[in-house]
């Protein structure tokens, strides 16, 4: 029996001892020590936390538009068949360019109309005149003139208001008479671009209502990211900004041009930019990624290269004693120019350490040798 007591004791003195000896290796987990042969070979360099300024950036995606007033939908206001057109997407036009040709016998009565009108006019007009004049000298009644006067107003008005229709439709009244009467219409481009939508063949019957064409304006493009409503207070009208295409290409420099003030769904607030210098290589649609800079700010940064990464975690090591270092892991902010930003307080004991900067690799994977130990 007492030799199973014995027995026990040991046991249990053994496991303790084996506990507070994994207890030490894990609290020593953190430290590296390196012989001198070894410190040679690592060619350790030393810096400090300083404080500087440090230019904040926001990472946001976007897209390329095409701002309203450069976008024009075409339309035939009268309807009719297409005769004509040699569009294709893609196809840059100019302003005044006839774009499609459509014909529709009612444009006839319409231009016969205002002739009709236009001719009754003249002859209403002189009528006017002459009862005037003879108003004057008391030679017709009043009740004449009255009348006169009339019919000679309500046919100005058809004829102006047959002059406004014409122009919807897209002729030009000062050109329409007896002489070129025409069942065909010609549709100009209203300003300079490119074809970015045809939907119409020849002999296809259109209503007033459909797009024939859509046609942008690229020379000023825009774009419009998506900041995150906790980004939103960083940012002012006129800020730079740096846009990249996805493919890795140069970057444009561009500015803040409106807040938007609506929150979407998924919490982000739409930023209109304009960029600084045109580019003919954009096109509407392409996706962007963008850096916003939102100004300086002093704060604690240490040399990009002093920080490590390991297993989802940054970490420094700090010189504790000769050859002896160790690994602590930080919170970093904003990067600029070679520099990361440290989240600590003023009174952090780090600010006075010497902290690896150079060869800190090289201790992170004899740290790891002695975790996996």
């Amino acid at each position: 029996m007492r030799l199973i007591i014995v027995i026990l004791v040991l046991l249990i003195s053994c496991t303790k001892k084996e506990a507070v000896k994994e207890q030490e290796n894990q609290a020593n987990s953190q430290l590296v020590m390196l012989s001198a042969k070894q410190a040679q070979n690592v060619n350790i360099g030393l810096c400090k936390i300083e404080n500087r300024p440090i230019s904040r950036e926001i990472a946001v995606n976007g897209m390329l538009h095409v701002p309203p007033q450069n976008l024009v939908s075409i339309t035939a206001v009268g309807g009719g068949f297409i005769e004509n057109t040699s569009l294709l997407p893609g196809s840059k036009v100019y302003k005044g360019q006839t774009i499609v040709s459509i014909h529709n016998p009612e444009y006839i009565t319409l231009q016969q109309d205002y002739i009709e009108a236009k001719n009754k006019l003249e002859y209403l007009e002189l009528e006017f005149q002459r009862q005037e004049t003879l108003s004057t000298q008391n030679i017709t009644s009043a009740q004449a003139l009255q009348s006169s006067t009339a019919d000679y107003k309500t046919i100005k008005t058809k004829v102006k208001a047959l002059a406004v229709r014409l122009k919807a439709f897209g002729f030009d009244p000062n050109t329409v008479n007896m002489d070129n009467i025409t069942q065909n219409l010609s549709i100009k481009s209203p300003i300079n671009g490119y074809v970015t939508k045809v939907n119409v063949n020849i002999g296809k019957f259109v209503n007033p209502t459909d797009v024939l064409f859509e046609i942008a304006n690229t020379q000023h493009l825009h774009i419009e990211l998506n900041v995150f409503e906790k980004d939103i207070s960083f940012l002012q009208k006129g800020q730079k900004i740096l846009v990249g295409l996805p493919d890795g290409s140069k970057q444009r420099k561009a500015y803040i041009h409106l807040i938007g003030r609506e929150i979407a769904a998924d919490r982000t607030i739409a930023v209109h930019a304009h960029l600084e210098k045109e580019d003919t290589e954009l096109i509407p649609g392409m996706y962007v990624k963008a850096l916003i800079e939102s100004g300086n700010k002093q704060t604690f940064c240490l040399p990009d290269e002093a920080i490590c990464f390991s297993n989802n975690t940054k970490i420094i090591f700090v010189k504790r004693d000769k050859n002896i270092y160790e690994a602590i892991q930080v919170v970093t902010g904003d990067s600029d120019k070679g520099y990361t930003e440290i989240i600590i307080d003023k009174n952090n004991e780090l600010l006075n350490a010497q902290i690896v900067c150079k060869g800190n690799y090289s201790l992170l994977a004899k740290k790891d040798n002695v975790d996996e130990e």
